[in-house]
């Protein structure tokens, strides 16, 4: 996998790295997600994401999320289904929080691996109550 370009936004305790290889491109972020970090991945989504067949959006290393990073995931997940693309979320127990105080997860939960679960995503027929790991 080759580096994307770009100058990333990088706040207190925040990161946001992408890479694009073999029709993947993998988005890994770490540490907090405010509004000006969910900025970042939404561009980092658009400007580097949208190009291979899959995107994986791995969030294992996020410690909080903030309302306007489950925008961002909503909207990867909107854009992903409209191009006929693959996306794969790998969630933090601090997203999985987030995603389950707001009643979203029948829209992510196709999407879902919780962090340090290995590389291969649900299958629609396990559903939600398998994306989990401890509740």
């Amino acid at each position: 996998m080759t580096p994307n370009a770009g100058t990333p936004y990088s706040g207190a305790g925040f990161s946001c790295d992408c890479q694009t290889g073999d029709g993947t491109t993998v988005i890994t972020v770490c540490g907090e997600v405010d509004i000006r970090a969910a900025e970042e991945i939404q561009d980092r989504l658009v400007r580097d994401g949208l190009g291979p067949v899959r995107v994986r959006l791995d969030l294992g290393g996020v410690t909080f999320m903030a309302v306007a990073g489950l925008a961002v995931l909503l909207h990867a997940a909107d854009l992903c289904r409209d191009r006929g693309m693959d996306l794969t979320l790998v969630a933090s127990p601090q997203v999985m929080k987030v995603i389950d105080l707001i009643h979203t997860t029948a829209g992510l939960a196709d999407h879902l691996i919780p962090a340090g679960a290995g590389g291969s995503p649900p299958t629609q027929a396990a559903g939600a109550e398998n994306a989990y790991v401890d509740r």
